[in-house]
């Protein structure tokens, strides 16, 4: 992304807050995988955040290695679980390891691209990736934006006053490029002085897309509308639970 992205006043926001997708995100997987007899083993996790999710897969008895873009979050990551192997990077340019027994990506982490062939690139190179180091039985699970997230008019503006911060964010989504436009702008209550200013990108697809992707990867693919198992409705978002098959 180009500018600002997750920045320490926005970060401090979303460690705070919005921890909720990466903690349910995590009792799915664990849940998944323990079904599959699959107690132990190495999970892969794309975009990390500030390491809710990492944090739920080690006290579970997983082993983690992840990567996020954003250098607060690593840091906060990294904090928060001493355990794991966490580096500060790109998704495009993670280094994979030889084996896990599952690859994850909560938050909309693929979605963030500034064109739509980059997202389709990226998309792809997971899910092959994901492929490679899995053993059989092992899950590939990631939420991504779905075409109509901005509502019918393609735009929605929110303000968060919270006790700590205020957020406001205008979202403007292009059907015709795919594009998720969101304008962040706001303050921390304990850190005035760190002013929030970005401007973050994603790229929106369609879930028949994904699920006829991963069914040619060799997959067993599910759709859900929240990590909670709820069906994919029209809400503009969708979790992606793919199990290696072939």
């Amino acid at each position: 992304m180009a500018g600002a992205f997750y920045e320490e006043g926005l970060t401090s926001i979303h460690a705070a807050d919005y921890g909720e997708v990466a903690e349910s995100g995590a009792a799915m997987v664990v849940q998944r995988l323990a079904r599959a007899g699959l107690r132990s083993g190495l999970i892969v996790e794309l975009g990390c955040g500030p390491g809710v999710s990492a944090r739920r897969f080690v006290d579970a008895g997983y082993d983690v290695v992840a990567c996020d873009v954003a250098q607060p979050m690593v840091e906060r990551a990294r904090a928060l679980v001493p355990e794991a192997e966490i580096t500060h990077g790109d998704v495009d340019d993670f280094l994979w390891p030889t084996s896990a027994v599952a690859v994850v990506a909560f938050g909309e982490v693929l979605s963030y691209a500034m064109r739509a062939e980059v997202f389709d690139g990226r998309v792809a190179r997971v899910v092959d990736g994901a492929r490679c180091v899995l053993s059989e039985g092992g899950a590939l699970v990631f939420d991504l934006v779905l075409a109509g997230r901005a509502g019918p008019r393609g735009e929605r503006h929110l303000h968060h006053d919270r006790r700590d911060y205020e957020l406001f964010v205008d979202a403007s989504e292009d059907r015709t490029q795919r594009t998720l436009d969101r304008f962040i702008h706001g303050t921390t209550r304990k850190a005035p002085e760190l002013l929030i200013d970005e401007h973050h990108r994603q790229i929106t697809t369609d879930a028949s897309a994904i699920r006829e992707l991963l069914d040619e990867r060799g997959f067993a693919v599910e759709c859900f509308g929240d990590y909670n198992g709820q069906p994919l409705g029209a809400t503009g978002w969708g979790v992606f639970f793919g199990t290696k098959v072939t």
